[in-house]
Parts: structure tokens; sequence; C-alpha cells
């Protein structure tokens, strides 16, 4: 099975991949695998072309993800965008283009705007 990734406005796939079986055979070590390729320029060029969190956007903060799934959740399905923080990610609600944020207050789930 080999395959190719495409994005709309883009002619040619931006990645590709596939099962190569007998790979290394001809060095001796005959085995199944697995493998893909992208050009990254090419990711980054398309990716600029991706709009950034509106200005509304609410930011949640690594540590508060899994806590707050099902806030999140709702939130999402209510139509809000909302931006969830990686772990070591020192970029914050301003940097990912939001100008809000989920806090935990008092046990209750609060969107605030950013300070």
């Amino acid at each position: 099975m080999v395959f190719a990734a495409y994005v709309p406005g883009h002619g040619e796939e931006i990645a590709r991949g596939g099962r190569y079986d007998n790979i290394g055979q001809v060095f001796g070590r005959d085995r199944p695998a697995t493998g893909f390729s992208a050009d990254l320029k090419v990711l980054c060029r398309l990716s600029s072309r991706h709009e950034t969190p509106g200005p509304s956007a609410i930011f949640v903060r690594a540590a508060d993800v899994y806590p707050a799934q099902e806030v999140i959740h709702r939130l999402r399905e209510a139509g809000e965008v909302v931006v969830c923080g990686l772990e070591g990610q020192e970029a914050g609600p301003r940097e990912m283009g939001c100008t809000r944020l989920l806090s935990r207050i008092n046990g209750d789930w609060i969107v605030r705007g950013v300070d």
C-alpha cells in the first residue's frame, strides 16, 4: 500500500509514503518497512495560507487541557475557537492569537479576557 496526500489549490502531493516490503534486500537484510516523506518548505508555505485564530479565540494552558476536556468540547460545539497549549510550550494566549483564556477559578471553568 502506498499513499499521497493532497490539498486543494496545490497541484502536487504534499506528502507520500507507504509500505515498502523487502527493503534492504540489496544489503542482505530483507525486512518490511513503512515510511513517508514531505517537503517542509512546501508545508510551511502552504500553512501560511491559513488564517490564525480570530481575535475572540480561547486559549487553554497545557496543564488545563485534560481536566477541561468536557468544557472545551462544549465551547467548540457552541462555535467557539479553542486553542490548546502543548506541554513545554512557552507561548501564551497572545502569542497564539487568542484574546481569551479558559481558567479554573474557585472550582469553576471561566472564560476571561487575557490580562
